[in-house]
């Protein structure tokens, strides 16, 4: 009879063992109100997988254009004359509003871009200013350049850097030298094809003589203008 008694209490607490694992899952389940919790149905990720960041589209690549217009101010600055000791009549800095005036400025340039923040292109500008006597001072550079492009939100602002030759003419005098011209412009961009914004550029002109040595000058100006740009593939 012992014996028996032994294998019915084995049993009991076999069957006691094997239930609990199902009652803690049970329990698990259960709100604190008593409900059970339904389990939230799990839903198969998309075909092309979840996006693993935000990624920025650049508005330009390889083969983007531009093509801009610009119209402002052309400010003299100064002249430098580096043999000043030898001509008496100047003095090594020259301010050039005692002999050029207040004057505009005008340009077109078209460039393309090669990677979506670097562009190189093609320059025609041109500037007029008065002499004291009222002849017509003209400057026509023909510049190539290259930018690169600062980007924040609808605002561009390219930074650039033009270099070529320049015919300066003064009535019956005429001179064609090189010229450089580094600059910085500022953009809101309308639309997907249209900018308007400001230009700021520095002229820099030297006027070389090999015979004369002591006549050689360095021209610096300024030309602020008004610009719009066109964007386009």
């Amino acid at each position: 009879m012992s014996r028996l008694h032994t294998f019915t209490y084995l049993f009991i607490l076999l069957l006691f063992l094997g239930a609990m694992p199902f009652a803690l899952s049970a329990q698990e389940e259960q709100e604190p109100d008593g409900d059970f919790q339904e389990r939230p149905e799990e839903k198969e990720p998309p075909a092309e997988g979840y996006p693993e960041e935000e990624q920025f589209l650049e508005a330009y690549d390889l083969g983007s254009q531009i093509f801009t217009i610009d119209a402002g101010f052309f400010i003299p600055l100064f002249f430098h004359f580096p043999a000043a000791s030898d001509n008496e009549d100047v003095s090594t800095f020259e301010p050039a509003f005692g002999q050029l005036s207040l004057g505009g400025s005008g340009s077109l340039s078209w460039g393309s871009y090669l990677t979506p923040r670097f562009a190189i292109g093609v320059e025609l500008a041109g500037s007029f200013s008065f002499t004291p006597n009222g002849y017509v001072n003209s400057l026509i550079p023909i510049t190539m350049f290259t930018e690169y492009l600062f980007r924040y939100g609808s605002f561009e602002f390219p930074v650039s850097l033009q270099g070529g030759f320049v015919i300066n003419r003064v009535q019956d005098q005429l001179y064609m030298g090189p010229i450089a011209i580094p600059g910085i412009s500022g953009y809101y961009n309308l639309n997907a094809e249209w900018g308007l914004g400001l230009s700021l550029d520095y002229w820099w002109v030297p006027e070389i003589y090999f015979d004369k040595s002591e006549n050689s000058s360095f021209g610096n100006f300024l030309e602020l203008s008004f610009s719009a740009r066109y964007h386009f593939s």
